[in-house]
């Protein structure tokens, strides 16, 4: 519209455009100018210009990106003599900004001109409050990734795709453990079920202790029926010692599509009735933007083709996951070296086919994730699941009970010694 309405002036106007970048024309059509500036800090100590990156920054390293506040004692290097510059020097030195050219240097009357202005440079931005956002993207998810390069260094956020190749994902492989084999110091089992058009794909996932919470997968297969979902929750599973393990939840997605038999028919009227009938079973629902991890919807009726609305008896708790969240999640935990902390492990059982479906979805350079058409991804889905059944249950929470002078010791509400 501005660019219109200049027609009339033939040439006798100015445009101003200023945003945060988000993935549109803005940091592009500043980096299109003829000639642009950007700000640089000099140092207080050596006198020379730089410019502040996250790398920058010296953080206690007990601190979290949420442990950080208006208290908190945040300084950052000059990156040419080293020395630290706390918050009052900061304020300081942008009290008098000095820009340099980045681009356009020999322009001497340039017809566009662009101002790269980051919150590094904003007497309104606090140090502590540029850490929290550097500490979140740098050990968060795609969303605080996204709002680093948007919101604080003001350029469009640039995902850099590695494709998850199978050897990658069989060296994760514990070739010690055979399939069905649970891992010494599981704290909890769930079986965890993606619904399809015509029967289910399962895994058995275990839990390990501890905030990092290690996962892994002890056995996966499909079957046809509810009637044998059933059968997989009641199996008891043991370790390399013999200690018995008993699942404590299944979480089942609701939908699955439509019956190719039967194309009206959705299955989420099926998944609702099997979870009412059996309480042990939780239905999930994917969303990909979510405010929150997930959260629990009450469901009142039963789908119907009819129109006519049938009333679950006491209600069904439905839980709604953001899998952007957890997708992205699980891709951070595939990076971890087998062994390390938090680290997902697979039954030596493990086949080609399996990693296959573990590296079948992208990410856009929006941070969305999609699955390529024809290439299965049944077993990323189930892991997705997994992660967010895990923060559902509460599993990172979990301590192991102490060993009390007669008895066995107790390592979960399904584990007996």
């Amino acid at each position: 519209m501005i660019q219109k309405r200049n027609r009339l002036y033939k040439g006798r106007y100015k445009q101003f455009f200023a945003s945060t970048p988000a993935q549109l024309f803005i940091h592009k059509g500043m980096m299109d100018c003829r000639q642009v500036w950007e700000m640089r800090h000099r140092c207080p100590h050596c006198g020379q210009l730089f410019r502040p990156t996250g790398e920058c920054l010296h953080v206690p390293e007990s601190l979290a990106a949420e442990d950080i506040g208006p208290e908190t004692e945040i300084i950052y290097a000059c990156t040419e003599c080293g020395a630290g510059i706390d918050e009052e020097q900061r304020l300081e030195l942008l009290k008098v900004p000095e820009w340099v050219v980045i681009k356009g240097q020999e322009v001497l009357r340039p017809s566009s001109v662009g101002f790269h202005h980051r919150a590094w440079d904003c007497l309104d931005v606090p140090l502590y409050e540029i850490a929290a956002a550097w500490l979140a993207a740098k050990h968060g998810g795609i969303t605080d990734k996204i709002a680093w390069a948007n919101g604080y260094e003001a350029e469009d956020y640039r995902y850099e795709q590695q494709d998850r190749k199978e050897d990658f994902i069989l060296r994760l492989r514990d070739e010690n453990r055979p399939r069905s084999v649970v891992p010494r110091g599981t704290c909890y089992l769930a079986v965890i079920v993606d619904t399809q058009q015509i029967g289910f794909h399962y895994a058995v996932m275990a839990y390990g202790w501890g905030e990092d919470m290690p996962a892994a997968k002890i056995e996966h297969d499909s079957v046809e029926a509810f009637a044998q979902l059933n059968d997989i929750a009641a199996t008891v599973w043991k370790d390399a010692d013999g200690k018995e393990y008993r699942a404590m939840s299944g979480w089942i997605d609701s939908g699955g599509g439509t019956n190719p038999l039967a194309p009206k028919h959705s299955r989420t009227n099926e998944v609702y009735r099997f979870c009412k009938e059996f309480p042990f079973w939780r239905p999930l629902k994917g969303q990909r933007s979510m405010e929150n991890g997930w959260l629990v919807k009450l469901m009142d009726f039963y789908p119907s083709r009819s129109g006519r609305m049938e009333k679950i008896p006491g209600g069904l708790k439905r839980y709604n996951i953001n899998v952007t969240l957890y997708k992205d999640e699980l891709a951070g935990k595939l990076q971890k070296e087998p062994g390390n902390s938090g680290a997902i492990s697979l039954d030596a059982g493990t086949t080609s086919n399996y990693a296959a479906q573990l590296c079948a979805e992208y990410r856009d350079d929006h941070g969305f994730w999609h699955c390529p058409k024809g290439k299965a991804n049944h077993q990323w889905d189930i892991w997705v699941y997994a992660m967010a059944a895990a923060d559902i249950v509460g599993i990172r929470r979990l301590r192991p009970e102490r060993q009390g002078p007669q008895g066995p010791i107790v390592y979960s509400k399904g584990v007996r010694a």
